[in-house]
């Protein structure tokens, strides 16, 4: 795209602290830490680097072969007389929002910002809506027109002498040429990268409080089990919920096993639904949803009752195991059929749609998927009703969530720990595991069975031939006989209403306390439209921010 007295500028909003260097007309913010062929940069070193190594830099080609060599979770944004440089890592760590007007590009690491800065009112409906629907808008849109988001993997590159300005995807989580080895040679590669992944983590973390939310799932454990194994003993541990939540035995078994401390955390209702309605929360939200995301509520529930205590050290850092499932195939659609048969792309459309799209039932209309179905299909150049393999199947449905899902809701959650003054890692999204997993073909992936008969093998830490014990739900047995009698009784009736109306026990059961009604007969009004508790709480941001 083309414009006229090409200008560009950046403006920073302190709260997320990003470090900034200004001299001889050169401009560089950056917020993270990276890697260049494997050595940590971060810090006043990182600004140094970039600044030494962006001046060489005349095009976006030169940019993108910079980038080959550089790993990391970071943004920046870099401007000089003759170029403006604006990048995210490969999971959009840190977001990047722009607008282009009055022959003016502005960058912003706030999206709240730009939107005070340019006085914007006019909301994109269709952004609305996809937002409803999924928890956060579409491609680079947000909720207003005009205002626009760097996606993951994805540069900008403005030649201020030329009035031109690039975007590109320099990666996407996408690749059909799959390893061509045997389940144990793939087995013995990823503990080489386990290895080198977990070396990079306690570089980076210099000895600091290491505090994991600790469940009884895989990828929290994944990550103990390998500090532990690397002499790295300064950790902490904590486990939320509900009274008799299944996976609170688990990670007490967990944390004892390992000599690690932990700490469970109750979420009774009405404290979690007072602090859903505190200012602090809706100061929260206006902090973290960047004008296209739902921020997330369940870790915020947590360390708002945390932040009461002196259980987390002021320089901690916090450590969780997202995206572990995703990456290593969990998300993969189920389909009983042999790997042979051939699929249509509405056929993965479906897919998508019934899984990342359904927060509200009731927003599923015919009208409502086709649209959706048809900016997909132009987003990502998915081929128009072709035959797909089920490999096929897999790629694109990875990376349309990886794209999506992924980068805007399941990684912004990291804002959370930001919030309370927290630095954050995310070793699961680290680039090499990137690099591994998108090679892996389908049928190791599935179910995430690779990952699991590596698990069963290495045991790391000893933590993953366990017999977890099991609590007994809380439920009362009044909840139970309903839940069973409405089960059934769809069985027998085939009616979807039925099911509908079963929803409603939700209110009631192990998300409970994450509905922010403050009663029952507000739940009852939409309830059985309703995915989860996450559908309150993006229509709670449309309500609050819009």
């Amino acid at each position: 795209m083309i414009m006229e007295n090409m200008k560009t500028r950046f403006i920073d909003d302190a709260q997320y602290k990003w470090v900034t260097r200004y001299e001889n007309k050169t401009y560089l913010s950056f917020v993270g830490f990276l890697y260049s062929f494997e050595k940590l940069i971060q810090g006043e070193d990182a600004i140094t680097f970039l600044l030494k190594s962006f001046l060489k830099i005349k095009s976006s080609n030169q940019l993108e072969s910079f980038l080959k060599n550089i790993t990391g979770h970071f943004s920046l944004y870099f401007s000089d007389s003759n170029k403006t440089i604006a990048i995210v890592d490969k999971i959009r760590s840190y977001p990047i929002y722009y607008i282009n007007k009055e022959k003016l590009l502005s960058f912003s690491n706030s999206a709240m910002l730009l939107k005070s800065e340019f006085n914007l009112n006019t909301i994109d409906e269709k952004n609305k809506l996809v937002f409803s629907m999924a928890g956060y808008t579409l491609g680079n849109t947000t909720l207003f027109e005009d205002l626009f988001q760097i996606q993951a993997g994805e540069l900008i590159f403005v030649d201020k002498q030329k009035d031109d300005i690039q975007r590109k995807n320099y990666y996407s989580f996408y690749n059909i040429d799959k390893y061509d080895l045997t389940q144990d040679e793939l087995i013995a590669k990823f503990d080489e990268i386990n290895k080198k992944v977990f070396n990079k983590l306690i570089e980076t973390l210099d000895g600091r409080q290491v505090v994991i939310p600790l469940s009884g799932g895989l990828d929290c454990r994944f990550i103990l089990a390998f500090l532990k194994e690397f002499g790295y003993d300064n950790i902490k541990t904590y486990t939320y919920g509900i009274k008799n939540l299944g996976e609170i035995k688990a990670a007490k078994y967990i944390a004892e096993k390992t000599h690690t401390t932990w700490k469970y955390i109750e979420f009774e209702p009405k404290e979690i639904r007072n602090i859903f309605h505190s200012e602090d929360r809706r100061d929260y939200f206006r902090y973290a949803c960047g004008l296209n995301s739902t921020p997330n509520l369940s870790g915020y529930f947590a360390h708002s009752i945390l932040r009461q205590t002196d259980f987390i050290n002021k320089d901690a850092i916090i450590i969780n195991g997202q995206s572990g499932d995703f990456t290593s195939g969990a998300h993969i659609p189920l389909i009983n059929n042999s790997e042979e048969d051939i699929f249509r792309t509405k056929d993965l459309l479906g897919f998508i749609i019934r899984k990342h799209y359904a927060l509200w039932t009731n927003l599923l209309s015919n009208i409502n998927m086709d649209q959706l179905s048809n900016d997909l299909i132009m987003l990502f150049a998915l081929p128009k009703n072709s035959k797909l393999t089920y490999q096929e199947i897999g790629n694109y449905f990875e990376l349309i969530e990886w794209f999506e899902r992924q980068s805007k809701y399941v990684v912004n959650g990291s804002r959370m720990y930001e919030w309370f003054g927290f630095d954050w890692r995310l070793p699961l999204w680290d680039d090499s595991y990137l690099d591994f997993w998108e090679k892996v073909a389908i049928q190791f992936k599935l179910n995430q069975n690779l990952l699991n008969v590596y698990l069963s093998k290495k045991n790391p830490g000893g933590l993953f031939n366990l017999n977890l014990p099991i609590s007994k739900n809380r439920y009362s047995i009044y909840l139970k006989a309903t839940s069973m009698f409405m089960t059934l009784l769809a069985k027998l009736s085939n009616n979807e209403e039925i099911s509908k109306y079963q929803k409603l026990l939700k209110y009631y059961q192990q998300y409970g306390p994450y509905y922010p009604h403050q009663y029952f007969l507000d739940f009852l009004k939409d309830g059985k439209y309703h995915r989860n508790a996450v559908s309150y709480w993006s229509k709670y941001v449309l309500n609050e921010i819009l």
